[in-house]
C-alpha cells in the first residue's frame, strides 16, 4: 500500500503524517529502525498511524472535519501552552507514529491494546483489602514494549492530559 502523507490541508485517502524518508531519519534520531525492505516499512508506518488512530479519545481537540481519513489536523491543540495553528501537524506526533511503526516491525501487533492484553492476562482479581491479582501461565503485569512507552510519551504532549500541566509544568490557576 502507497503511503499518502497527511500535511494539514484534509488529504484524501492520507494514511500517514510522513512519508518513508523522513520516518527513517527519525527513526535513526532515536537509535531504531525500521523494517529494511520499504513495503515492510511503509506498512509499518501506516499501522504506526492507525495506532495513532486508537489513541485520539485521548488527544486534544477535534478533527477540522468528519470526512478527514485520520485524526490529525486538529484544533484547539496547545502545545507547551502555545496554540498551533489548525492545519499543523506536529513533530511529536510524527516522531510517535514513527516509533509505533518501529515496534509494529518488531512485533506486529501493536494494534492489539495494550490494556486488553493486560487483562485478559488476569486470571483473578480482588479488591476488598486492595490485594490480590493472579495471572494466567505466561501472563504478566506489564505488557508494553518499550517503544510503545516512548509512542506513548512522545505523543502525551498532544493529549487532554497535558492542557493540565501546560507541558509538564505546575498548574497555578484556579479549577485545575
Amino acid at each position: 500500500m502507497a503511503i499518502i502523507v497527511e500535511d494539514g490541508s484534509i488529504v484524501p485517502n492520507s494514511n500517514s503524517y510522513t512519508d518513508l524518508v523522513n520516518a527513517r531519519v527519525v527513526a535513526s534520531v532515536y537509535g531504531l529502525t525500521l523494517p529494511a525492505d520499504d513495503t515492510d516499512a511503509e506498512t509499518a508506518l501506516i499501522i504506526g498511524q492507525k495506532w495513532i488512530k486508537q489513541q485520539e479519545s485521548s488527544l486534544q481537540g477535534s478533527r477540522l472535519e468528519a470526512i478527514q481519513s485520520i485524526s490529525y489536523p486538529r484544533t484547539p491543540v496547545y502545545l507547551y501552552g502555545f496554540l498551533l495553528d489548525k492545519n499543523t501537524i506536529p513533530s511529536e506526533l510524527i516522531d510517535s507514529q514513527v516509533v509505533a511503526a518501529v515496534q509494529q516491525g518488531i512485533s506486529g501487533d501493536i494494534l492489539a491494546s495494550s490494556i486488553g492484553a493486560t487483562a485478559s492476562s488476569i486470571k483473578k482479581e480482588q479488591l476488598e483489602g486492595v490485594g490480590t491479582i493472579e495471572y494466567y501461565e505466561g501472563g504478566s503485569a506489564e505488557t508494553t514494549s518499550a517503544n510503545i512507552k516512548l509512542a506513548l510519551s512522545l505523543l502525551e504532549p498532544l493529549t487532554e492530559s497535558a492542557l493540565s500541566t501546560s507541558g509538564g509544568g505546575f498548574c497555578l490557576q484556579r479549577g485545575c
